[in-house]
């Protein structure tokens, strides 16, 4: 899941990160000076010490051809990056340097990145790549003010929710420290790569990304041959990660009946989710955690409204299947989950992927083996 939705990878190969890190700075400001440091991010930085986040920003720091090792050590030691796209932000050598270290702390880490789009859109050359489809901010014509007292709220509530160990955190969501966080068998070991459905069935990778009051819901569909089928995305409002994971197994399901095949493998990885399902059956070699039916009995009553909507549904197929696997498995359902959280349009495609997802579909079809 954006990953949340979910946890750290299930997988007895994956590195222990059950030793919670030291960080020296809350978060990290990454912008172009010349746009916004003696306006928005100065702003923004204001905002946020007065609100007792300990916050880094680029000050007058020499500048080389290469990020400097003091910029490099900020990132490495900050809970949060917040990245500012603004108008001439891919013309700085140095915000791109910047960029990359924050996204490689984000994949190596796990730390929390967020960008605000100030006066330009996700989806300008600004906005780039893997940041673009993060949760974050657009900037449009607004009360500047209000909009930096909502990102600073916002902060504030994640970076509050987040100070547990790697295991518990994943951006962007939010877990709360009374959460118990669910474990698979240690007999049980997920595959880090998606795997194609069997003959005759389609496969749906769901996932959900949470932030405060709102997911994001992302659905993938592919055939047996590895191919694009059809995919979707949308808003929200939810109150917690639980509930959008399970909007969008449900999504998963509609979309399925939309595309009218009876016999459909369901996939995502959030063990939370899994663990509301009543009747399971697993073997030691089994490359995927499988279960058969639902049950109701989280605490929330919406969750449970939605996991019964989700059984009754299930049987109206003639053969279907939910699967736990590695969140590495289900990155492109959490890419659309975080483009979600980021749009208020619903989106729908069919056929012909998304830009944003090519690359990525065509990697996981030349590398996926079957089921």
């Amino acid at each position: 899941m954006a990953g949340r939705t979910n946890q750290a990878p299930y997988s007895s190969s994956s590195p222990s990160s059950s030793v919670p890190i030291s960080y020296k700075h809350d978060v990290f400001l990454n912008f172009r000076g010349e746009d916004t440091r003696s306006n928005f991010t100065g702003h923004l930085y204001t905002a946020l010490r007065n609100k007792g986040i300990k916050t880094f920003i680029d000050d007058g720091l020499k500048r080389g051809e290469k990020i400097s090792r003091a910029l490099s050590k900020a990132i490495n030691e900050s809970r949060m990056s917040v990245i500012v796209f603004s108008e001439s932000y891919a013309e700085s050598p140095w915000c791109l340097d910047e960029l990359v270290e924050i996204l490689g702390c984000r994949e190596s880490k796990r730390q929390m990145v967020r960008p605000v789009f100030y006066k330009v859109k996700p989806s300008d050359g600004a906005a780039l790549s893997e940041a673009a489809n993060l949760s974050g901010w657009p900037f449009k014509d607004q009360n500047e003010s209000r909009f930096i007292k909502r990102i600073v709220k916002e902060i504030a509530d994640q970076l509050s929710n987040s100070k547990l160990s790697l295991d518990e955190i994943r951006d962007p969501l939010v877990v709360t420290a009374t959460e118990v966080i669910p474990r698979l068998p240690p007999n049980i070991v997920l595959k880090e790569t998606w795997s194609r459905p069997a003959e005759g069935y389609l496969k749906i990778n769901y996932d959900g990304a949470y932030t405060v009051r709102k997911g994001g819901l992302g659905v993938v569909a592919r055939d047996t041959k590895g191919r694009f089928v059809a995919a979707k995305c949308r808003l929200v409002n939810v109150e917690s990660e639980d509930e959008v994971v399970a909007m969008a197994a449900l999504e998963a399901l509609c979309l399925a009946k939309e595309l009218g095949w009876p016999r459909v493998c369901f996939e995502g990885d959030s063990v939370r989710v899994v663990n509301a399902l009543q009747t399971s059956t697993a073997s030691d070699d089994s490359d995927t955690y499988s279960f058969s039916s639902f049950s109701s009995s989280s605490s929330s009553s919406s969750f449970s409204q939605i996991i019964s909507e989700i059984q009754y549904m299930s049987r109206s197929f003639q053969q279907s299947t939910f699967s736990v696997i590695h969140q590495k498995a289900n990155a492109i359902a959490e890419n659309l989950a975080t483009h979600g959280l980021s749009n208020p349009e619903d989106k729908h495609w069919l056929a012909k992927p998304p830009t944003f997802l090519e690359y990525s579909l065509r990697i996981e079809k030349s590398t996926s083996s079957y089921c």
